[in-house]
This record gives structure tokens, sequence and C-alpha cells, in this order.
């Protein structure tokens, strides 16, 4: 989320699985804000995603909380060029989400339903 926000330029897709959006006193959302102001423009491809149990196990971090604020900035801004892509997997902790975000934000990032001869493709570009 920081290199989206900061240097978007880096690289044209961005998986996001659960972000530790709260980090430094939710820093990242004052990095959006900065990006927002100063441009209208985020061409990338992005991913994020949430296990729906996070937020219960741990409250001060508000896992789920701050991602659907994220998303919802990200989505009122209209960034132009920007495809999101948000998906809660409500029976998932932090630690038993990986496995499903990962699959998931793949086929999101890179198309083919899992198919990843089109991953293998895309990425030997």
């Amino acid at each position: 989320m920081h290199a989206l926000l900061t240097a978007p330029a880096s690289f044209q897709r961005y998986v996001a699985l659960s972000p530790s959006l709260y980090w430094a006193n939710r820093k990242i959302f004052a990095e959006e804000a900065t990006l927002a102001a100063r441009t209208k423009e985020l061409p990338a491809h992005v991913f994020l995603s949430v296990g729906g149990l996070e937020e219960a196990h741990d409250i001060d971090c508000a896992m789920v909380s701050n991602i659907y604020a994220m998303e919802a900035r990200l989505r009122t801004r209209a960034f132009h060029g920007l495809n999101l892509s948000f998906q809660v997997f409500p029976d998932e902790t932090h630690m038993s989400v990986f496995a499903a975000s990962v699959t998931r934000g793949l086929t999101a990032m890179f198309g083919g339903h899992g198919n990843i001869n089109n991953w293998a493709k895309v990425l030997n570009q």
C-alpha cells in the first residue's frame, strides 16, 4: 500500500493481503490524501483483502474497519486508471486468510480464474 500511494508507477499490479493500515497511527491514510491532492491518476490494478474475523482477534488494529475505510476512499476519489478489487473472507483470521487471498489476488490481477498459464504469460512479459 505504501508503494502504491507514494510511488504508484513502481508497479502495475498490487495485491494487499490483510494490510496493516493501522500502522504508525494510520499513516497510510495520510499518504492516500497526499496522493489525491497531487493527482487524479492512479493507473494500477489493486486487490485488497482481509479476513472477516481479524477485527475480533485484535480490535486495536481494526483490520477490517480500516480496509473498508481505505476501499471507500479509493473508490470515492475515482482515480483515473484505477482498477480496484476488494474481498472480505468472512470466516478467516489473520493467520488463515493468506491461502484464500493469494489465489483470489492472483486471479484478480492476471485473470484466467486460476489458470496458471495466464499468470505465467503475464509474468514473463
